[in-house]
Order: C-alpha cells, then sequence, then structure tokens
C-alpha cells in the first residue's frame, strides 16, 4: 500500500519532491473544508514524507539535487567580533527593534503580532488557531515538523513556522528514528526533515535547539520519558557541532539556542554551552557560537520587574523588581541578569581581551525569544511563600494570572509580564504556556498548566488571559469571568 501511494505522489508531482509536497498541503486544506481530514491528513503525514526521502536518495544515486547552502569551515578562529569580515555583519544583519503604543487598541495588537507565537501541539486545532491569526506571526510545534492543522492554517495566513531539535524524539515520526546519544543520526537525517517542512511551503527562518536540556533533576521533568531530553551543555555542545549546527547551514536557517533560562541553574548550563562550542571552534566540524543569533528562554514569572531587571540588555542595574511604594508583603528573589552572567563567566573564563574581541559584541547582538512564559512560578519567586506553608497555593489561579498580566495586581507585578515583553526591544518573540492544554490529571503540574490556559479546554473560549493576549484591554479581558 505504501508503495503504491508513494508512486503515485512521484507521477503526480512528475518527480518533483517540493511539488508533491505542496499537492498534499492543498489537498490537506481541501480536505479540512469537506471534513475529510483524518484521510487525507494520514496520507500527508506519511506518504508524502516517505515519497520525499525516496526522492532524496535518488538524488543522492546520481540525481539532480536542489541547490544548498554548503557547510564551510571557520577559517577565522580568533573570532574577533569586530571584524565584520568574519561572517556576521551586526550593523546590517540584525532586525531594527520596534517599539509600541500599547495604550492604544491598534498598538498593543500590532505588539502582539510582531512577536507573540503560538505553541502548537497535536491537540490544537484549527479553529483554536484561528482565533489568534491577527495577533501572531509564528508557531512552534516541540518538533521539526508542524502538525498538519497547524499548517494548515500556517500557509493560509503566512505564519512562520520554527522548527525544534527535540532530543526525545528528533526524526517525526513518518521518517523513523534516531539517537544522538547512540549516535544513530546523520546530519542528512535532519536536513531531509527540514526539506520536507519547507517544501510544504510554510514559512521557515530559524531552527531552534533542545527543549529544556538542563532539567534533569525536576520531578516533572521526567515524566513522560522527559528524562530523555537531559544532556550536560559540554555533550550538547558536541552534538550541536556535529549535528545542529551542520544541518541549519545546509537549509539555510537561522540557529535558535537550546532553551534555557535565566535562572542560576539554566544560565549556567547555557554558560557551560557556549564555553564548549567556543573552546572546539578550531575541531572538525567547528563549533560557531557566532551563528547562534537567539537565546531560547523559559520563565514562569509575571511580574513586570523581573523581566526588566534580569532580561535587560543593558543589565537592568537601575530597575527594582519591587516598587517601593509596594505596601503588600512581597520579597523577591535576588536573581543575576542573564546578560551579565554571561559576560562575567566569559570574562572570567578567557581574559579581558578575548571577552572584549569577542563575548561582549556576541551578547551585545544576542536576542532573546521567551518560547515558554506564564504565572506559575510567581509563588515560588516570591520568599514570602516559605515551603510548608499551607495557606499558599501551587500556581496562581486563572483569575490571577489574568490580573497579574494585566496590571490589575499593580502593587506587585506593576505592569505585568506581557507588557514588560512587548516593552523591551531586545525580547523579539514570546509564547505564553499554553495555548490549549489538556493534560492528563497524573501530570505534576497539571494544576499550573490548566490554570495558565489561554483557551478553556471544555468550552473552546478563550480565558481572561487568552482575552488579553487576543489584543483586548483590562476590563475587556474581563479576569472574574471564566
Amino acid at each position: 500500500m505504501a508503495q503504491s501511494n508513494q508512486r503515485s505522489a512521484f507521477e503526480v508531482a512528475g518527480g518533483d519532491c517540493e511539488a508533491a509536497l505542496r499537492a498534499e498541503t492543498q489537498a490537506a486544506l481541501r480536505a479540512e473544508t469537506q471534513k475529510f481530514k483524518k484521510t487525507t491528513l494520514a496520507f500527508f503525514g506519511t506518504t508524502v514524507i516517505f515519497a520525499c526521502l525516496a526522492i532524496n536518495m535518488h538524488m543522492k544515486d546520481g540525481g539532480s539535487t536542489p541547490p544548498v547552502t554548503p557547510v564551510t569551515e571557520a577559517t577565522n578562529t580568533n573570532f574577533d567580533m569586530r571584524n565584520a569580515d568574519q561572517g556576521y555583519n551586526y550593523a546590517t544583519d540584525s532586525t531594527p527593534a520596534a517599539t509600541f503604543d500599547l495604550t492604544t487598541p491598534a498598538g498593543r495588537k500590532e505588539a502582539l503580532h510582531r512577536k507573540q507565537g503560538m505553541n502548537a501541539n497535536q491537540q490544537v486545532d484549527r479553529a483554536i488557531l484561528d482565533m489568534y491569526t491577527d495577533v501572531s506571526s509564528w508557531f512552534w510545534t516541540y518538533s521539526l515538523m508542524p502538525n498538519p492543522s497547524s499548517l494548515a492554517w500556517a500557509i493560509e495566513n503566512n505564519m512562520e513556522f520554527v522548527p525544534l531539535v527535540n532530543l526525545k524524539k528528533i526524526l517525526p515520526e513518518a521518517m523513523g528514528s534516531c539517537s544522538f546519544q547512540a549516535e544513530t543520526c546523520t546530519v542528512d537525517m535532519i536536513v531531509d526533515a527540514l526539506e520536507a517542512a519547507k517544501a510544504t511551503g510554510v514559512k521557515m527562518q530559524y531552527l531552534m535547539g533542545y527543549n529544556e536540556p538542563y532539567a534533569g533533576h525536576q520531578e516533572a521533568s521526567s515524566y513522560g520519558s522527559k528524562g530523555l531530553k537531559v544532556v550536560s551543555g559540554a555533550e550538547g555542545a558536541d552534538w550541536w557541532r556535529k549535528y545542529v549546527q551542520p544541518a541549519a547551514q545546509k537549509t539555510g536557517l537561522k540557529l535558535v539556542s537550546p532553551t534555557t533560562g535565566m535562572s542560576e541553574q539554566k544560565a549556567g548550563w547555557m554558560i557551560e554551552f557556549l564555553k564548549a562550542c567556543y573552546d572546539n571552534r578550531k575541531s572538525v566540524p567547528p563549533c560557531d557560537v557566532s551563528l547562534i543569533k537567539v537565546f531560547s528562554v523559559h520563565e514562569y514569572k509575571c511580574y513586570a520587574g523581573y523581566w526588566r531587571k534580569y532580561a535587560a540588555a543593558d543589565g537592568g542595574d537601575s530597575v527594582n523588581v519591587k516598587d517601593g511604594g509596594c505596601k503588600e508583603p512581597f520579597k523577591p528573589r535576588v536573581e543575576i541578569n542573564i546578560y551579565t552572567v554571561m559576560r562575567n563567566a566569559m570574562r572570567e573564563e578567557y581574559g579581558d581581551d578575548v571577552a572584549s574581541s569577542f563575548w561582549d559584541v556576541y551578547f551585545d547582538s544576542v536576542k532573546l525569544w521567551v518560547t515558554e512564559t506564564s504565572c506559575s512560578g510567581d509563588f515560588a519567586y516570591d520568599k514570602v511563600n516559605k515551603k510548608g506553608n499551607t495557606d499558599v497555593a501551587d500556581t496562581p489561579t486563572r483569575q490571577a494570572s489574568c490580573e497579574a498580566i494585566t496590571g490589575q495586581s499593580k502593587c506587585k507585578h506593576q505592569e505585568g509580564s506581557v507588557d514588560a515583553i512587548l516593552n523591551l526591544t531586545n525580547i523579539e518573540r514570546f509564547s505564553w504556556f499554553t495555548l490549549f492544554p489538556h493534560p492528563p490529571t497524573t501530570h505534576p503540574n497539571y494544576n499550573s498548566i490548566t490554570a495558565a490556559a489561554m483557551v478553556n479546554f471544555a468550552t473552546k473560549k478563550p480565558t481572561g488571559v487568552g482575552r488579553y493576549l487576543l489584543g483586548m484591554n483590562a476590563d475587556e479581558a474581563n479576569c472574574a469571568e471564566e
């Protein structure tokens, strides 16, 4: 059966893999409209990808191949970032930062459209995504391939897909499996998956690294085989230079870092990763830190001051997380700015000359993507809520989360995390965690995940948080209403 379908894809496309994938994407779109989604999307999700792989095998056996960006070895191993001849000119390649008037409906919606992305897991259907079309511009799925429903939505609305190298399941289901740890992956396997995704017609510019590779000690990280995603920063850098960076170069994609964050543990992992990458700049294949244009972070705090202090490109020294006029009990934990901790670590490791010529200039160029955020870490961040205090809930309620991000909990949260993120020009993108959750009740983070939902799974209607992320103002969000 599979062989018959595969030959059919070849024949329809005249042996053109890209044409076959585009044709099946359009068929999927038509089928969704005609309510034949299950059959057609199953065909799309397996047969066409196998057809593409078969064509790629034919190409490798002597057929003509499409042009790809060649992998080149780094020739200048001093990496003086002030020299624009070394590949990346930060003066011309960086996207100008945009500022927005969040006091107007048009300004707020434009800001959300520029920065907001959708966390589109398997259970997010088309109707949910359609709600947020006007206030988003990209999406991701923890995979190298978009889900069929999100793909149809993306192609119709010119949404950008950001593929991710998921260490739990590196390749899409239809392409088999491989492991970096077992050394059963090849660069070509990842390239084939990325090219198959690109050939659907969905817009792609970036390849994102591993999801939370630092988190092995946490109970929630071992749930559902999540322990498979854990790796040290040094080994993660070795896999990066062998597989991820070459795949990005071959497919013409810019690199987003593995997802870490601003806490000591998360930043420590990223520092180890960057050091190991830099130290392997002369290896074959080399690891090139300067190719990582963006750092992806996960942080779950809705205090505006937290973001303005610890995510600020200038170090945030002038920002107080706690408003001096706030009389409510609030003892925010002291952390360190993500840029400052990186700069200090590299200066200590490599000395002033290398720090000044490479690391300082590099960190000046790096932007942040907040690819998961919610208010679920608010209580743990406030030291007033001591462990063992039975009066404190595990996580904020939906209403409390809504009030925090809409500025209605102004004393502690000030303008709220969303507005702070929208106003920080070095944060290019963000994605709320999560859009449409329905975890099993046994999930260790069940309460925090469901409380932070943008869309209520039972009613399929936006929550107060979801209404605010649609561009409504605080009154329209109506935090008290489910």
